[in-house]
């Protein structure tokens, strides 16, 4: 690097550093080699290579990101204070920019590196789960199932998360569930364990169609589709209706989701709505009424046309939860939504587990 000249400011910079250590002599040295150098280089027939100075992206401290900063002119993460939502950097002015997230979207991996999340799913190495690539919570969708005896029914997808009081606290104990098999992890809220809900069907489950982040259940039903969306860190059930139901009573048709819970308990939250419980009765999980829609899109806005906000109820039962969504008659029965249904042969949607990710990013989970 001497052989080739330094600037002035690098040199400087490092012949104080030097002077400060009390070796003064070697700097003179080193400083005489430098300037006298490339004229013995070029003599020697050799040329000379321009050194290109490292950019530092990132440092270990805000400390270290400080110092890189301010002496490139550009700006370096502070590593120290990355979280799963945020990131940290420090500028060459001496500020710092904070890059923060709604929700989880970086997850720290054992060796302490960070990833982003990738809610994709895909079939777990063994076939007999499908997983996202990478999310802030375990997600664990069924390869296919079959309904087991008994009153507990098929697992159509396990979410678990950190219940320790902390994660609880930042809302990480957001998940939706099912059945309390017997392979549902054991969990004790605030003691440091693992928490998780499950969401179940009642009936066989066959191998899903992968879409991105998406599982569907083909026929889970005489026309009704399961389909399980996966979010960084839960997971967003949805029943479609693929036909018009044989017999629309005047009550209306209601579709049912088993949910079971380790570790946290599940209750109406009085507004059509339902929450999430820890061990200590605090709410750390909220999902608002659900949501029926058909087919029919506003090219406009993309939205669905005809939309419903429709309370959930919450039933105990033998192993766990039931959560029921009553689809009004009239819904059903409406020309505009048969015409759709009979069109597309895709008509409304019930949207179940709305939201129970709503305490950690606000998103639906």
């Amino acid at each position: 690097m001497l052989m080739s000249g330094l600037r002035p400011v690098v040199l400087s910079s490092w012949v104080s550093g030097r002077i400060a250590r009390g070796t003064a002599g070697v700097v003179a040295g080193a400083l005489a080699v430098s300037m006298v150098g490339p004229v013995g280089a070029h003599a020697a027939g050799v040329v000379p290579s321009a050194s290109v100075p490292t950019v530092v992206t990132s440092a270990p401290d805000r400390y270290s990101a400080v110092v890189a900063a301010m002496s490139q002119g550009s700006r370096v993460e502070i590593l120290s204070e990355h979280t799963e939502s945020e990131r940290v950097w420090a500028n060459p002015d001496g500020s710092f920019t904070v890059d923060a997230y709604a929700g989880p979207e970086f997850v720290e991996q054992p060796n302490g590196a960070w990833r982003d999340v990738d809610t994709q799913l895909v079939t777990s190495a063994d076939g007999t789960s499908v997983e996202p690539v990478t999310a802030a919570a375990g997600i664990s969708l069924a390869n296919g199932a079959v309904d087991p005896a008994g009153p507990a029914p098929a697992t159509a997808v396990t979410v678990t998360v950190p219940g320790d009081r902390a994660s609880l606290a930042a809302g990480a104990a957001s998940v939706a569930s099912a059945t309390a098999g017997a392979s549902a992890p054991a969990a004790v809220s605030g003691s440091g364990s693992s928490v998780s809900v499950s969401v179940g069907w009642n009936g066989n489950l066959p191998k899903p169609t992968l879409s991105d982040n998406v599982a569907t259940y083909a026929g889970v039903a005489p026309g009704q589709n399961l389909r399980i969306a996966a979010k960084p860190r839960g997971v967003e059930a949805f029943v479609d209706l693929t036909s018009k139901p044989a017999v629309i009573p005047d009550a209306g048709v209601t579709v049912t989701l088993p949910l079971s819970t380790k570790g946290l308990t599940a209750a109406s939250d009085g507004h059509g709505g339902y929450v999430l419980r820890d061990a200590s009765g605090q709410v750390v999980s909220d999902a608002p009424q659900a949501m029926v829609w058909d087919a029919s899109v506003d090219p406009a806005s993309g939205d669905p046309v005809h939309t419903l906000s429709l309370p959930t109820t919450v039933t105990t039962t033998a192993t766990g939860y039931a959560l029921g969504v009553t689809v009004p008659a009239s819904f059903l029965r409406d020309p505009a939504v048969q015409a759709w249904i009979y069109k597309n042969r895709f008509p409304a949607r019930v949207d179940q587990a709305n939201s129970l990710e709503r305490g950690i990013d606000d998103a639906p989970v």
